[in-house]
C-alpha cells in the first residue's frame, strides 16, 4: 500500500507499507527479526526547480531489481539482490542536471538500518544518464563503515538498460563490494558479480524473461563460503488483463564448492 503526495514544487511525503513473505527477507536484512510486515519507505520531501530532497527511509539506488516484486521481470530474486543494500535511512538530494542526467548524493545510517546508535554514516553517490529512450546507464557507490565490523564497507553498482525495440529489452547489472576488517592485519573481504537479463514480449499478454548470473564470493563474506556461484532463470508471464499477471519460472544454480546441505 502506497500513499504519496509528491508535487513538482514544495513539500510532499510518501508512505509505503507491505505485508507478506517478501517482508521476511527485508526484516532479516534490517533487524534479523522474522516479521511479515514492514514500512518499506516513509519520507518527507521538498522539491524546487531541478532539486528534490527527501529525508526518512527510502529504497536503495543499487541494483537492477527492486523490493516490490511487480517491478521485476522474474519471480525469484537474483544473487546480486542479496549482496546489495535494500533500504536506507537518512537524507538524499537529487539534482536534474539537464533533461538526460540526474546527480544523486546522500548521507545514510548504513545499509538496511534505521538505527542511529552507530555514529558513523554511509555516503551514497549516484549518476543516472538516459540520452535516449533506447539506452540508460546508472552508476551508484556506497562508502561508509559497517557497524558489525566497525570498518569500511564499499559498493560500486552499475546498471545498463538497452531497449532494442518496444518488445525487446536487455539489462546488465555489475557489482563490486569490499568489507574491511576492524583488525588492521586481517585481509579485506571482497566480492563481485554480474547479472544479464533479456526480456521479450511476444504479444500484449505473453512475455518471457531470461536471466544469467555469476557471483564470485572471493572471501565468503556474503554466503559464508569461498565459492563461485552461477544461476540461470527463465520466466514466462501471462497477463489476461492489464493489471494482473501469472508467472511460471524455471531456475538452475550451481557452485564450484559442495556447500548445499543434503539429508539422507
Amino acid at each position: 500500500l502506497t500513499l504519496a503526495y509528491q508535487p513538482k514544487e514544495g513539500f510532499g511525503a510518501l508512505l509505503d507499507v507491505a505485508a507478506g513473505e517478501d517482508m521476511r527477507i527485508l526484516h532479516a536484512a534490517e533487524d534479523g527479526n522474522d516479521n511479515t510486515f514492514d514500512v518499506v519507505q516513509g519520507f518527507v520531501q521538498y522539491a524546487t526547480g531541478p532539486l528534490t530532497v527527501i529525508a526518512g527511509k527510502y529504497v536503495s539506488l543499487a541494483g537492477a531489481e527492486v523490493i516490490a516484486p511487480t517491478g521485476n521481470t522474474n519471480f525469484s530474486r537474483s544473487l546480486l539482490f542479496y549482496m546489495e543494500p535494500l533500504t536506507h535511512t537518512g537524507i538524499r538530494a537529487t539534482y536534474a542536471a539537464g533533461d538526460t542526467v540526474n546527480v544523486i548524493v546522500g548521507i545514510n545510517n548504513g545499509w538496511n538500518t534505521t538505527s542511529t546508535s552507530y555514529g558513523s554514516k554511509t555516503a551514497e553517490f549516484g549518476l543516472a544518464w538516459a540520452p535516449s529512450k533506447a539506452f540508460a546507464l546508472a552508476a551508484q557507490a556506497y562508502v561508509g563503515k559497517d557497524q558489525a565490523y566497525d570498518a569500511q564497507k564499499n559498493l560500486v553498482d552499475l546498471v545498463a538498460t538497452y531497449n532494442a525495440t518496444d518488445a525487446l529489452t536487455f539489462v546488465l547489472n555489475y557489482d563490486w563490494g569490499r568489507q574491511e576488517q576492524h583488525v588492521a592485519q586481517d585481509p579485506a573481504l571482497n566480492w563481485d558479480g554480474v547479472a544479464a537479463y533479456a526480456n521479450y514480449a511476444f504479444t500484449s499478454q505473453w512475455r518471457v524473461s531470461v536471466r544469467a548470473e555469476y557471483l564470485d564470493d572471493n572471501d565468503g563474506f556474503n554466503t559464508g563460503t569461498v565459492q563461485k556461484l552461477k544461476e540461470d532463470t527463465v520466466s514466462l508471464g501471462y497477463s489476461p488483463v492489464k493489471s494482473f499477471e501469472l508467472r511460471a519460472e524455471a531456475r538452475y544454480g550451481e557452485s564450484d564448492k559442495w556447500t548445499f546441505v543434503r539429508e539422507i
